[in-house]
């Protein structure tokens, strides 16, 4: 027990000395069983177990709600910055509570006796299938009209603190827009087991505000809350759907709005959210990734400053639902000549092929700015070049394409790399682009084509690669 308590007390002192919002909560039992404090936040993962009288240092900075629990009750504890609450536990599950924001707590423990199992069970609001609009007017009603006009009615009101008005009715909000969204992404599922893929790219966003949507990341006490987050995800989905303007019908094309969804992300979102959503969104569809897809995400992510242990968490849930069965056939004849079919421009912005290479060996580079094992192998790209004669230079080009979706970081990063050879740029939001023709999803990718069209290698040997250098001089002496 002096063990647990030692950890308790180091992790509640890293945790304190890290976030700037923290409150006190004083914890009495008085001969009850242990109890365990939890957190409402998808994250942090708070169990604590409480077996004597305490006083513990709760970290606030990103959750308000947090619960006392054990086999027979359980209470619900808001807690604020800088404040002191005291909770007694007596025996037949009576609790007193004391301190800031008492009154608000109990009315929050009302508030949820009354109307949580209605917001846990949306399908309640079902109603015959109804439509979209029938179910956005009886959520409405129910959160609106319902459970508003038992807030603003309750005997405590007048007591309640700005702070504590101001984050009901924030998290009202929150409740609506996560079981409203959740409602609209129902509605793009398919069943998997007939259709193959997870989902049809129907366009809903006009039911949901955009603004309101970026607006909602500064609400710094909702981010790690259940409803914040779903909120978010769905919403994720569906204005990325709304913009993607291909169709997803096989299960390729799945692969490629997976790509276009996490450029999307990245764009769109802060970087804090990227972990959480697409945590969601593996959870969710992870059956239908194929694994050069998430070594795609993986790099993707990893080079967004994630952490190692977010990034193995993700590996986990992908492994636990791979269906090896969607893995592709190539597409790609080795030995027959390719068309060159895919979407590329040049530096200035004109529609380019590798068609006008025709005759050449060509060792493609498929890259992007963020990738940093990508900007590793640049220096023994300049190595290998400097090896060649002029006359085998001339036989040989060394061609560079970008899948990055921003052109002003991809001609950024090529001016400051100084990289010597041709520039192409074929954005992965693209699916018809040269990373979805060559199936790099994890990058970066090297391709070796032959000087009649044909390739002699889609996952080609790196620069760094010692021996690639005699295996080019072989191509072109045929």
């Amino acid at each position: 027990m002096i063990r647990l308590f030692l950890l308790l007390f180091l992790f509640l002192c890293c945790q304190f000395s890290i976030s700037q919002s923290y409150s006190q909560l004083k914890i009495e039992l008085h001969d009850i069983e242990p109890i365990v404090l939890k957190s409402y936040s998808n994250f942090d993962n708070l169990d604590i177990l409480v077996s004597r009288d305490t006083v513990l240092v709760i970290p606030i900075s990103a959750n308000n709600l947090f619960s006392l629990s054990n086999d027979s009750f359980s209470y619900d504890i808001f807690l604020t910055n800088n404040s002191f609450t005291s909770v007694v536990l007596n025996n037949n599950n009576q609790v007193h509570v004391s301190g800031e924001n008492t009154e608000f707590i109990l009315f929050m423990n009302e508030y949820n006796k009354r109307y949580r199992h209605k917001l846990d069970t949306p399908s309640l609001l079902y109603q015959n299938n109804n439509s979209i609009d029938v179910f956005e007017i009886n959520l409405y009603n129910l959160l609106n009209k319902d459970i508003f006009n038992f807030y603003i009615s309750h005997e405590s009101f007048s007591d309640f603190s700005p702070y504590s008005k101001q984050y009901f009715e924030d998290l009202l909000k929150y409740e609506y827009l996560s079981i409203f969204s959740s409602f609209l992404a129902a509605n793009i599922d398919n069943n998997a087991e007939s259709s193959k893929i997870p989902f049809t790219n129907i366009d809903l966003s006009v039911w949901l505000d955009w603004d309101m949507f970026q607006n909602s990341f500064a609400d710094s006490s909702f981010l790690q809350l259940p409803c914040f987050n779903n909120y978010i995800y769905n919403s994720s989905l569906i204005f990325a759907l709304s913009q993607y303007d291909f169709s997803i019908k096989k299960i390729e094309h799945f692969q490629h709005f997976t790509i276009y969804f996490l450029n999307f992300l990245s764009i769109n979102l802060p970087q804090n959210s990227l972990y959480y959503i697409m945590r969601f969104y593996i959870e969710r569809y992870a059956a239908f990734l194929q694994t050069s897809t998430m070594d795609y995400m993986m790099m993707f992510l990893e080079n967004y400053s994630l952490d190692r242990m977010e990034l193995d968490n993700l590996k986990r849930i992908f492994s636990k639902q791979y269906n090896s069965n969607i893995e592709p056939v190539s597409e790609l004849d080795d030995s027959g000549l390719i068309n060159y079919d895919f979407y590329m421009e040049d530096l200035k912005g004109n529609k380019s092929s590798l068609d006008a290479f025709n005759g050449k060996v060509l060792y493609i580079d498929i890259w992007a700015s963020w990738c940093g094992p990508c900007r590793k192998q640049f220096p023994y790209a300049e190595k290998l070049k400097n090896q060649f004669s002029k006359r085998q230079l001339k036989k040989i080009d060394f061609i560079y394409i970008s899948i990055d979706n921003d052109y002003v970081k991809w001609k950024k990063s090529l001016d400051n790399l100084k990289i010597q050879g041709e520039h192409f740029i074929s954005p992965a939001n693209n699916p018809n682009g040269a990373g979805n023709y060559f199936q790099a999803f994890s990058i970066p990718r090297y391709i070796l084509i032959n000087k009649k069209g044909e390739i002699v290698s889609k996952d080609a040997k790196r620069p760094g690669d010692t021996t690639l250098f005699d295996e080019l001089i072989e191509l072109i002496n045929e």
